[in-house]
């Protein structure tokens, strides 16, 4: 409770004294409201240092149409303050987003607090969104915790795979949203919260809602503005920037890719997206040093991904089989210049023309490739 005495604001606290499950009794504690807004600020401010978004839009890799779209998108939503939902497919990049957002926005000297909600049980998952006081329940600190949506003050709160949080925290969560305020659990004292809310989802929710997965209610509070990551599969176009970005990041020395590479790297579907391409790429440097990406070994690497997926039609990258082609036409059909131009050996150059050449034995046939 709040009391007033002149100028000066008291908050009284009173605690039961208890013996045998019987109260006898209570203290009572008065403090200076001034100093406990004074520390209250002092502290929020030392754990937003920690919390702090690294990427900006800058950092997204890539022009094709559907992730300029995106971007265009994501930076119209930078401007306001109103919630966003971020929809994509595993791996392609909702956090990278949600921190951009919040980089471009006037939030941005704020702190941004990330929570992957699939990572908890739900119980967990509560005391890690709201925070508890001591006592709360076994196991909990002495001290008592701060929960996210404390630790988010003033800045950015980013609820990753939201479509995995049980209806119960569901109800909380909407609450805490509509009231802009936080209780921790085992406690009574309300505490105002200004944040600005991203949640990201890896499924459809409004498929989740119509199977009465997820609730209503909560689903159109928190998808105020929706923005929808397009999986690699949709931008190939990307993929060579992508690669050659990612070889760049790792902490050695890679040899640069070449074009008949990336046309196999560009050919995949990519079902765990960016983080699956980073983790193959990470790969292949690794095995490339003093070898480059022209040895037998490349093959086993590549064979070890998913079928190749078709190429989208109008995709500005040619097939394979057209590659190679031209590879040979150009230098009149001379195998060992065709596989320098590709940056391949002569043996991987020989391999994939066999792959073509075992469904039309002709297709690589000599009077392709007239001599001067």
């Amino acid at each position: 409770a709040l009391i007033t005495l002149g100028r000066l604001s008291l908050t009284l606290s009173i605690a039961p004294i208890t013996l045998d499950d019987q109260v006898i009794g209570a203290v009572a504690t008065l403090q200076n409201q001034t100093e406990i807004t004074a520390i209250e600020r002092k502290m929020r401010r030392q754990l937003a240092r920690q919390h702090l978004a690294e990427k900006t839009f800058e950092h997204i890799i890539g022009s094709s149409p559907a992730l300029a779209k995106a971007k265009r998108l994501a930076l119209t939503y930078a401007a306001v303050d109103s919630t966003v939902m971020i929809e994509g497919e595993t791996g392609t990049g909702k956090e990278l987003f949600a921190q951009s957002i919040h980089n471009a926005s006037r939030r941005k000297h704020g702190p941004f607090v990330a929570i992957n909600c699939a990572a908890f049980a739900p119980g967990v998952l509560e005391s890690e969104l709201f925070g508890y006081v001591k006592g709360a329940f076994t196991g909990a600190l002495n001290e008592g915790k701060a929960g996210v949506f404390e630790l988010a003050h003033t800045g950015t709160i980013f609820l990753d795979e939201i479509n995995e949080t049980s209806t119960d925290i569901q109800v909380k969560l909407l609450r805490t949203l509509q009231e802009r305020k936080v209780v921790r659990i085992g406690d009574d004292k309300v505490t105002p919260i200004d944040i600005r809310i991203i949640t990201a989802s890896n499924k459809n929710l409004e498929h989740q809602v119509a199977q009465g997965r997820f609730r209503e209610d909560f689903y159109y509070r928190i998808c105020v503005l929706k923005l929808h990551l397009p999986a690699l599969r949709e931008r190939r176009a990307d993929i060579p920037e992508l690669v050659r970005h990612l070889l760049r990041s790792l902490p050695m020395a890679t040899p640069e890719p070449g074009e008949a590479l990336l046309l196999r790297l560009s050919g995949y579907a990519w079902p765990g997206n960016i983080r699956q391409l980073g983790n193959i790429v990470e790969r292949l440097a690794v095995m490339s040093q003093d070898r480059g990406f022209d040895e037998p070994w490349l093959e086993d690497v590549l064979e070890d991904l998913c079928s190749p997926a078709p190429v989208a039609e109008g995709a500005p990258l040619q097939s394979e089989l057209a590659l190679l082609h031209d590879a040979l036409a150009s230098v009149r059909g001379n195998r060992e210049e065709a596989a320098r131009r590709l940056q391949i050996s002569t043996t991987t150059l020989w391999r994939r023309m066999k792959k073509y050449m075992d469904q039309d034995p002709g297709c690589f046939d000599s009077a392709r490739y007239p001599r001067a």
